[in-house]
């Protein structure tokens, strides 16, 4: 579960309160656990020195430490390796007709993650048509093999920092391209916030995005 961070006050002081993450889960069984599959949209390596540069620049603001890899949690779900095996072929067929998909802002605020046992700092997105389309797809193809998507909800946030020094506690205005998401990254959650890489599949190029 996550929590925005936000201040009250109380018997004169000043206190932290915690209002529950709009994706906090409903049922402990749907909770984020070590062992989980992570469908994450990532962005290709040579965009490596742009986001590294945007996110020094929040390290100076809030400290902490980069949140890697920079991605859009797309879908989580439980598989077996028989069952992922026969999904892989099905998400590169998916991902040959998916256009890369540009991953814009909108604000900034921390947030605490009880999984994590820390502070992260998150940007709020709006889901783009082509990140939808894509969602609902995976979600398909996951339906297909009588596999139950975890997230009910299209993604809306990126996690930027981790265990970070709460400076600003209101929602700020971030409004800038965030990354480029050309790859497919289905990986296994084996820690809170760590993953382990199981298959990467790259998305068809788009003829907005070519350099």
């Amino acid at each position: 579960m996550e929590a925005r961070a936000t201040l009250t006050f109380r018997k004169g002081l000043l206190v932290r309160a915690l209002i529950p993450h709009p994706t906090s889960y409903s049922h402990l069984e749907d909770a984020p656990r070590t062992g989980d599959i992570c469908a994450l949209l990532v962005p290709n390596y040579d965009q490596g020195a742009s986001i590294r540069g945007q996110l020094e620049t929040l390290r100076g603001q809030f400290g902490g430490t980069d949140a890697t890899p920079l991605h859009v949690l797309c879908q989580r779900f439980r598989a077996d390796k028989v069952q992922l095996e026969a999904l892989k072929h099905q998400f590169k067929h998916l991902v040959q007709q998916t256009s890369a998909i540009n991953i814009q802002g909108g604000s900034i605020e921390p947030f605490y993650s009880t999984f994590r046992a820390k502070e992260l700092l998150k940007c709020h997105i709006t889901p783009p048509e082509g990140l939808g389309k894509f969602v609902v797809a995976l979600n398909a193809v996951l339906h297909e093999h009588e596999i139950e998507p975890l997230n009910a909800t299209l993604p809306e946030w990126v996690t930027l920092l981790e265990d970070i020094q709460v400076g600003r506690l209101q929602p700020h205005p971030y409004e800038r391209q965030l990354f480029i998401g050309r790859r497919l990254l289905i990986s296994e959650l084996r820690a809170p916030g760590r993953f382990k890489a199981l298959h990467s599949f790259a998305l068809a190029e788009s003829e907005v995005f070519k350099t």
